[in-house]
């Protein structure tokens, strides 16, 4: 069985790198048994950055692409705790 779970980027933050683990665990575990496939989203990282970019521009497309970045880190963030050494 497939299993996609959808974390949203609010969930994912620096100040709360333990609940980022826990997660993790419960994740790893999950997937002893499932296909794991996990969706991220960008959070308060990416509207505070698009946020602060649309002070200086008004280009949609670039503010997306800034958005899809913070996207890629939550998501960095994420895979790095199943890394292995």
């Amino acid at each position: 069985m497939k299993i996609v779970i959808s974390l949203g980027g609010s969930l994912i933050s620096l100040n709360n790198l333990d609940y980022i683990r826990d997660v993790a665990t419960l994740i790893r575990k999950a997937s002893k048994n499932f296909d794991i496939y996990v969706v991220v989203g960008g959070g308060r990282l990416a509207r505070e950055y698009i946020g602060a970019a649309r002070r200086f521009c008004d280009d949609e497309r670039y503010l997306d692409k800034l958005g899809i970045l913070a996207t890629r880190l939550n998501a960095m963030l994420l895979a790095s705790i199943f890394k292995k050494d």
